[in-house]
């Protein structure tokens, strides 16, 4: 008797979630149950607000502050806003009448998206609510925590904030410009 394994031995990515490290993949529903996608956002700078639970103040402030850059970049098509709410199979329904509350206060720039099993927050490795991440437009995630912290040790301030997504928009090629060959020997 002979046992076949199929699949493929992996060692476990330690840096998932973190900084420098891919995004990992999803598909989630908004509030209407509308599939949104990551991938289908590439080629922008996303930021992900892995929100606390809707009954909560960290919950209206990470609102307030995705609203207010909503309106900053408005104008910008190349930065997206995801509000991610996690556990929501279990939450009540006058919680989840709050989540659509609070994404209809986080205005028309800002996507809430549901995740009922906590299966995106766990592969993101997310402990703490609020905890935000920026994407860069290659999928990378280049920063992790908080936002608008008053600490003197805050790593992240609201002005530096938007520094960094200005930043990255500014990183990204420009379509006009030819990818250069890689290991290229054609003359």
């Amino acid at each position: 008797m002979s046992t076949v394994l199929t699949g493929a031995f992996e060692k476990p990515n330690r840096r998932l979630g973190l900084p420098g490290s891919s995004a990992a993949a999803f598909r989630l529903p908004d509030t209407q149950g509308k599939l949104v996608s990551l991938a289908s956002m590439r080629g922008s700078v996303v930021v992900l607000c892995f929100a606390p639970t809707p009954s909560s103040k960290p919950a209206d402030d990470e609102v307030r502050r995705l609203a207010e850059l909503g309106r900053e970049y408005a104008h910008n098509p190349d930065v997206k806003l995801l509000s991610i709410f996690s556990g929501t199979e279990d939450l009540s329904s006058e919680d989840l009448r709050m989540v659509r509350n609070l994404a209809s206060g986080a205005g028309p720039w800002c996507q809430t998206l549901l995740d009922p099993s906590w299966r995106i927050a766990q592969r993101y490795c997310i402990q703490d609510m609020p905890t935000f991440l920026v994407i860069d437009t290659t999928g990378v995630i280049r920063y992790r925590g908080s936002v608008d912290d008053p600490s003197p040790d805050a790593p992240l301030a609201s002005t530096s904030f938007n520094s960094m997504i200005d930043l990255l928009l500014a990183e990204r090629p420009h379509p006009d410009q030819p990818t250069p060959a890689v290991l290229s020997k054609i003359k």
